[in-house]
C-alpha cells in the first residue's frame, strides 16, 4: 500500500481494483498504515482506482466511521467510480471529489492579467482564471462556489463552470462575457457617453447592494469579520480603546444586508461582467 504524508495528511493511492477476492488484504493494509499514523487526517487517491465493489466501498467505510466526525476525503476520482459513490450515497458520508478535467492554455489569448492569476479565452463562450501554484486548491474552489451561490441568489454575475488542471497549476472555468471590457477603459474611449455609462454602473451597484442574502445563502457578514478586525487592532495596540469603539459604533451602524453585498463584491462575484455586457 502506497502511501504519502502531504501537508499534514495521510495520503493512501489506491491502486487497480478493489473487489471482493482481495478486499480483505486491502482493509489489513490500510489499517496497518492508519496504525502507524493514527493521528493524521486521511486522504484516499484515486487516480489509479479503475474499479471497486460493494467490499472495497466497506472497507473505505470502515475508515470514514474510524475518523467520525471528520469527513474521509476520495481525491481524483474517475467518472465512471464516481457514479458508484453518488449512487451508493457515499458522496453524502465522504468528501468524494471528481478527478478534474486537464486543459491546455497554449495559443489561447489572455485577457486579464492579476497578482494571483492570469485569465485566459479558452472557447468562444469560456475563459479560465489560472491560479499562481502557491494558491491552494481550496480557495480556487470557494471563489468558484461563491460565483455559482451568488449568481443564483440574485447577482448579476458569469456562470462558472468547473475547476480544472493546466501543468502544475490549478484553475476555475467561467462563462466568457463577450465584449467586456473595464469601467475605466469604457469611460476613456467613450467620454460622451460618460452619463449612460455611470447609470448602468450604480445600477448593477444598486442591485448588488439591495440583494437581501442570509448566512444560510453562505456569505459571510464583513460586518461580523470587520468587528472582529478592529477588536483585534485594539488589542495589538493599533487603535486606542476610544478609537476602537467609535470604529465598532460605526461599523454596526452599517445595514446588515450591505456588508453581506459588500462580501459578495470583495469574493469576486460582483456583477462586472453583467456590467460590462450591457454596454455592448
Amino acid at each position: 500500500m502506497n502511501f504519502t504524508l502531504e501537508n499534514g495528511c495521510l495520503v493512501i493511492c489506491l491502486d487497480g481494483q478493489i473487489r471482493s477476492d482481495n478486499s480483505e488484504t486491502v482493509k489489513k493494509e490500510i489499517q496497518g498504515v492508519l496504525a502507524e499514523h493514527p493521528d493524521k487526517r486521511v486522504v484516499f487517491d484515486a487516480t489509479h482506482l479503475h474499479y471497486i465493489s460493494s467490499s472495497g466501498l466497506r472497507v473505505l467505510l470502515m475508515v470514514q466511521k474510524m475518523k467520525e466526525p471528520e469527513k474521509v476525503t476520495v481525491r481524483n476520482v474517475g467518472k465512471d467510480i464516481f457514479f458508484v459513490f453518488e449512487m451508493t450515497g457515499f458522496c453524502k458520508i465522504m468528501d468524494v471529489q471528481m478527478k478534474m478535467r486537464e486543459i491546455s492554455v497554449e495559443g489561447a489569448t489572455v485577457i486579464g492579467h492579476g497578482q494571483s492569476s492570469t485569465v485566459y479565452r479558452i472557447g468562444p463562450e469560456t475563459v479560465v482564471k489560472l491560479y499562481n501554484p502557491r494558491v491552494p486548491i481550496e480557495k480556487i474552489r470557494q471563489e468558484k462556489e461563491f460565483a455559482k451561490r451568488a449568481f443564483v441568489a440574485g447577482i448579476p454575475t458569469a456562470i462558472s463552470y468547473d475547476v480544472v488542471t493546466c501543468g502544475n497549476a490549478y484553475g476555475a472555468v467561467f462563462e466568457m462575457v463577450d465584449h467586456a471590457d473595464t469601467v475605466g477603459h469604457t469611460l476613456t474611449e467613450h467620454p460622451d457617453e460618460f452619463d449612460s455609462i455611470m447609470r448602468k454602473f450604480v445600477e448593477t451597484y444598486q442591485t448588488i447592494h439591495h440583494t437581501h442574502l442570509r448566512k444560510e445563502d453562505g456569505f459571510v457578514s464583513l460586518k461580523d469579520t470587520w468587528t472582529a478586525w478592529a477588536d483585534g487592532m485594539g488589542a495589538n495596540g493599533s487603535f486606542t480603546a476610544d478609537e476602537t469603539a467609535m470604529l465598532k459604533e460605526m461599523i454596526g451602524a452599517l445595514r446588515r444586508h450591505h456588508l453581506h453585498s459588500l462580501s459578495l463584491h470583495r469574493r469576486g462575484c460582483a456583477a462586472r461582467g453583467h456590467f460590462r455586457d450591457s454596454l455592448r
